[in-house]
């Protein structure tokens, strides 16, 4: 048993038998609400490739690999596709949109653009498709036309913030939508201090049938009797019985909400569930499964009450799945486990995708698909792709695929196959436009790198056919935010950049702000406000609340910098003697949220010094080198290997290393960097010749 673990992890364990509605579409996420990854279709060898899409950008995760320990935040690492009625449906985490290609020839029919990432699989039911997205929203549109029935603003307020690089709504749609009997249901936020938001609203109409905006903190007991504030912080697609809407809270375990009525009947994320949840769910009867993994503890599937949220008994364990520090090296089982909970066993494979089909496994593997029997001793088909394939649908004798790439492969067997069904391979021909600015343009950009703002984030005002943008994209490395007041224009811009380059998104992204005294935007995110055509429409004090300080450039195309924002009144460094920064008080909102994530920082429980501030940056120290970001909005600004990082400290004008020196290593010597660069100014051997601070 232990050797066939290690081999393809395989394991049956009977359970109760639990009816299942098939269907031959595969209408949402893992065949169904309860996210079983199972269907009674049976698929027909060989398969031939019927077509292959690629898109123009693969897919951009919310979170990056933490590494260390069980990623259980890897819900968008690859479009999921779903099928339905001869259409192939998938949303875009990179290009803000929802796409449907015919599943015979992988055509694309239509798509639609939302106002931020979508980051999981729509809906299908009744010939509509439901889907959420970063910017707030929840769409309804015709399945067969893209055509827009109803849009749902989920956010009590429009107010928007960077998240890990891209401007979203302070309460974005992470949970996707989940549609049965009538009813579409998902959650607004994932920070329990902003505000969490599960709805139930009519699907014929995107009116609210109920909203529970009180489970997003709430208090609990700790393990020593301590009272802390915690709460539900959606991340992961719903699951649903007849009675029971379960919400997957992030790393922690699910919460459970009355589907009549949205009370919050369960969540816990305390001491007795430490290790216990995540994105991956899925429902047997009366029972929940998800993964259960501490740091130095192998993985387990472990069941819980779906009606009450008790944890029951352990399924299986994959023994060899564990993680341990030794001698400052992380060891940690290669790959990933996926998991099936059958009517008929638990099925596992080291996998990033797997359906049970009948009586076969579809296993989705780094670089090939396979299907093999369901105990693993014989492969019936296998094909190439390019990339780990973590989406998985069968339908209508199909089986349709998708990678981390961003490549998205139909299958079937020959007798499904025309003869202009041939493989086709679909690769928009999406190009950064060589577009040479012209002279004013060319000005701002020289204006723009004079005064040393090159990258990072820039809000563009009244740019309406983008030409600057466009040129800003091409000559620097500024992330552009073109901000309209004019719907119907921001709606024709994007379509333009989306099907002209292959830019929208990634790096540049239109806004629609509503005409006023004030923008959604939070505060300091950006390092240049272009203004276009003359007078702005928002006042100045509006321009510079958005302007980062200490550098925050000002400029009016065509005229120059007006301003260059300075540091905040009051502002002290972190590490200022004898003073206090007098600005932080409570209540304390996020203006960003980003990396550079756990993989590339020392953790917290191995070193006592980290971090250092100062000048607007902060300055992480990882396992052999440095990294500098833009305290105002999470930009990395450098990277620098740095062997043997002892401890760090900066000020305005240096960043402070002491790093071993001698020939045994046994002594100590400093070494002075740009804090803007990360170039090395000066190396100390000598402590004493540090200048005094």
């Amino acid at each position: 048993m232990r050797q066939a673990l290690s081999s393809f992890l395989s394991v049956i364990l009977l359970l109760p038998a639990f009816l299942k509605d098939i269907n031959a579409d595969w209408r949402t996420y893992a065949g169904d609400i309860l996210r079983s990854n199972e269907t009674d279709e049976r698929l027909t060898f060989p398969l031939k490739a019927a077509w292959r899409y690629t898109c123009s950008q693969p897919p951009r995760r919310a979170w990056p690999e933490p590494v260390k320990n069980l990623n259980r935040l890897d819900f968008d690492y690859a479009p999921h596709p779903v099928v339905a009625a001869g259409f192939v449906y998938f949303g875009s985490s990179a290009d803000d949109t929802v796409r449907a290609l015919e599943l015979e020839t992988g055509e694309e029919r239509w798509h639609f653009i939302t106002g931020g990432p979508v980051r999981f699989a729509p809906q299908i039911e009744k010939g509509k498709a439901y889907f959420g997205s970063d910017d707030g929203f929840v769409t309804c549109v015709d399945a067969g036309t893209g055509k827009i029935v109803w849009k749902f603003d989920a956010a009590p307020t429009d107010e928007r913030l960077l998240g890990n690089g891209r401007m979203i709504s302070r309460w974005p749609i992470r949970t996707g939508v989940l549609v049965d009997s009538g009813v579409v249901y998902f959650a607004a936020g994932m920070w329990a201090a902003e505000g969490v938001y599960v709805y139930a609203i009519d699907a014929a109409n995107g009116k609210i049938i109920w909203c529970n905006d009180t489970s997003g903190t709430v208090g609990l007991m700790g393990a020593h009797g301590t009272f802390s504030l915690t709460g539900v912080n959606p991340q992961g697609y719903l699951l649903a019985t007849d009675e029971v809407l379960l919400v997957p809270s992030g790393r922690t375990a699910p919460a459970g909400y009355d589907r009549q009525t949205g009370k919050l009947l369960y969540h816990d994320p305390g001491y007795k569930n430490n290790g216990f949840g995540g994105t991956w769910l899925t429902i047997r009867g009366d029972r929940f499964l998800a993964y259960t993994k501490s740091f130095y503890s192998s993985l387990a599937v472990r069941a819980a009450s779906v009606e009450t949220g008790k944890l029951l008994k352990t399924i299986f364990r994959v023994p060899q799945h564990s993680v341990f520090y030794k001698n400052k090296q992380y060891s940690l089982y290669d790959g990933k486990t996926s998991v099936v909970i059958a009517t008929n066993g638990v099925y596992a494979r080291k996998a990033f995708g797997l359906v049970k089909a009948a009586d076969s496994l579809i296993v989705g593997q780094d670089g090939f698909v396979e299907v093999t029997s369901l105990n693993g001793s014989k492969i019936h088909w296998r094909s190439v792709l390019k990339g780990k394939i973590r989406g998985i649908a069968v339908s209508d004798g199909r089986l349709v695929v998708t990678t981390e790439k961003g490549e998205i492969a139909c299958f079937a067997p020959e007798a499904l196959l025309t003869n202009v069904q041939t493989l086709k391979h679909k690769a928009p021909n999406h190009q950064h436009p060589a577009a040479q600015p012209n002279e004013a343009d060319s000005r701002t950009i020289q204006q723009l790198k004079t005064s040393g703002v090159d990258r990072g984030y820039a809000l563009v005002l009244g740019d309406n056919d983008a030409s600057l943008s466009l040129a800003l994209t091409a000559k620097t490395r500024l992330h552009v935010i073109l901000a309209l007041s004019d719907q119907q224009a921001v709606e024709k811009l994007r379509e333009q950049l989306l099907v002209s380059t292959s830019l929208y998104g990634s790096r540049i992204h239109v806004h629609y702000v509503s005409p006023g005294v004030r923008m959604p935007f939070a505060q300091y995110f950006a390092n240049t406000v272009i203004v276009v055509g003359g007078k702005p429409s928002f006042p100045a004090d509006e321009l510079n609340r958005l302007l980062r300080p200490r550098g925050g450039i000002l400029l009016f195309a065509g005229e120059g910098v007006k301003s260059v924002r300075g540091k905040l009144p009051g502002a002290l460094d972190w590490d200022s003697e004898k003073l206090i920064e007098r600005r932080v008080k409570w209540p304390l909102r996020p203006i960003w949220f980003g990396g550079p994530g756990p993989a590339r920082m020392f953790s917290r429980k191995y070193r006592n010094s980290t971090l250092a501030f100062a000048a607007g940056r902060y300055f992480v120290m990882g396992e052999s080198h440095l990294i500098a970001v833009d305290a105002y909005n999470g930009l990395e600004l450098w990277s620098k290997p740095i062997p043997r990082l002892r401890s760090l400290n900066a000020d305005n004008e240096n960043v402070y290393l002491l790093i071993p020196s001698g020939e045994d290593g046994k002594g100590t010597a400093a070494v002075l960097l740009d804090p803007s660069t990360g170039r090395e100014k000066k190396k100390i051997e000598n402590l004493e010749e540090i200048p005094e601070r």
